[in-house]
C-alpha cells in the first residue's frame, strides 16, 4: 500500500514539474500561432504592449466579452499538439472547458459575437480528439457553427471528416455538397466532393435564390405587370376618363344595363378579347337553336 502511494506521489510530482517547467502563461511563440486579437489581449504577459497601447487592439472583434478565455483555449490546443500522455490530457481538458464556457456564455449574452462559429467548431474538434465516442456532440457543434454562418469552411470540412469517421460516406458527401453551395470556389471542398463520388457540383446559393420582390411604392426598372396579369392581385376597377368604361383588368363585374335583369345581362356579356358569339334562335325565342329565322 505504501509502495503504491509513493508511486502516485512520484507521478504527480512529475506532472507538476512538467507544468511548472512549461508554465501556465502564454509564450510569444504561441501567440504567433494564434489570432492577432489574442496578442492584443495577452501580449502584456510576455512583455508586449498592454491592450490599451497595443497596435493590434483594432483586431479585437466587438461584442465578444471575456474573449481572453477563448484565447486560453486556443493556447491549450497548441499545447495538446506539443505534449503526450498526462500533459496532453490535461491541456485537452482545459481547452474543452474554455471553449464550452465561451460558447455557452456568448449564446446567452453576446449572440452577435462573430467568433461563435469558430468557437463551436473548435469545441467539436477538441471533443472528438478527447474521445472518438463523442462524435455525436462534435457533429452537433459543427452544425451549430453552420447554423450561425452557412459559409464557414472549417465547419464543413470537420463535419465531413466526422461522418467519414463513422463510415457514413453519403453524409460526408452531403456535407461537402452543401458547403459548395455557399463556397463554390473552395478547392478543398470540390476535391473532397469528387473523392466521395460527387459528379456535378451544386448550383451556388446566390444563383439559386430568386430576386427579392420590390418593396411597396418602390419604382423598379423595366415594365411592370398590370394588376390582374401574371398572378398580380387585382385592384379596384378604374374608369377611363370621360368614357365611363370599366378597365379590362377589373375584378368586379360591370353594372347591368338599365332594363335588364342580372341573368339577362350575364348571358350577353363576353369575356375581354373573346370573339363575338353567333346569334341563335329567334327574337321571340333566343334559346331555340334549330328554329328557323322569322
Amino acid at each position: 500500500m505504501n509502495y503504491m502511494l509513493l508511486v502516485y506521489i512520484f507521478l504527480t510530482s512529475l506532472q507538476i514539474s512538467a507544468f511548472a517547467a512549461q508554465g501556465f502563461g502564454v509564450t510569444r511563440e504561441e501567440l504567433t500561432l494564434m489570432p492577432p486579437y489574442c496578442t492584443a489581449l495577452l501580449g502584456q504577459d510576455v512583455g508586449l504592449p498592454n491592450f490599451k497601447d497595443s497596435p493590434l487592439r483594432d483586431t479585437v472583434p466587438a461584442g465578444c466579452p471575456a474573449l481572453n478565455h477563448y484565447c486560453y483555449g486556443l493556447k491549450a490546443m497548441i499545447r495538446v499538439d506539443r505534449n503526450r500522455g498526462v500533459d496532453q490530457s490535461f491541456w485537452l481538458t482545459s481547452a474543452i472547458g474554455h471553449f464550452r464556457e465561451r460558447t455557452s456564455g456568448w449564446e446567452k449574452e453576446a449572440p452577435t459575437c462573430s467568433i461563435r462559429p469558430e468557437a463551436y467548431t473548435n469545441l467539436g474538434k477538441a471533443l472528438l480528439r478527447q474521445n472518438k465516442a463523442l462524435v455525436g456532440q462534435a457533429i452537433m457543434n459543427y452544425s451549430k457553427a453552420l447554423e450561425l454562418r452557412p459559409d464557414y469552411l472549417p465547419a464543413y470540412l470537420a463535419l465531413s471528416d466526422a461522418y467519414l469517421g463513422l463510415g457514413k460516406k453519403g453524409e460526408a458527401l452531403h456535407a461537402a455538397e452543401q458547403g459548395l453551395k455557399y463556397l463554390p470556389d473552395s478547392k478543398g471542398l470540390l476535391r473532397r466532393f469528387k473523392e466521395l463520388g460527387g459528379k456535378t457540383p451544386p448550383t451556388p446559393v446566390a444563383a439559386a435564390i430568386p430576386a427579392a420582390p420590390a418593396e411597396p411604392g418602390k419604382v423598379t426598372a423595366g415594365p411592370q405587370p398590370m394588376p390582374g396579369q401574371n398572378g398580380v392581385p387585382g385592384t379596384a376597377p378604374q374608369q377611363s376618363a370621360g368614357t365611363g368604361a370599366v378597365s379590362e383588368h377589373s375584378v368586379t363585374p360591370p353594372v347591368p344595363s338599365p332594363g335588364k335583369t342580372e341573368a339577362e345581362h350575364a348571358a350577353t356579356q363576353q369575356a375581354p378579347g373573346a370573339p363575338e358569339e353567333t346569334k341563335i334562335g329567334t327574337p321571340t325565342n333566343p334559346y331555340c337553336r334549330f328554329c328557323p329565322p322569322e
